[in-house]
């Protein structure tokens, strides 16, 4: 198999996995938000129990 084909195939792989996953859908994006903030939300309390030991 050539580099090409190679990435010809790894390309498709991406894309249907991207529609199974409804990359880009409202769902898809809300779910995102949730995750991303409630990622914020624990570093900004790791944040703060760490500034807490230091003091």
């Amino acid at each position: 198999m050539s580099i090409q084909e190679c990435t010809q195939i790894m390309e498709q792989l991406i894309r249907e996995e991207g529609q199974r996953l409804g990359i880009g859908s409202p769902e898809f994006i809300q779910r995102h938000n949730e995750m991303m903030e409630a990622a914020d939300r624990q570093l900004l309390q790791d944040l703060m129990m760490e500034q807490r030991e230091e003091t």
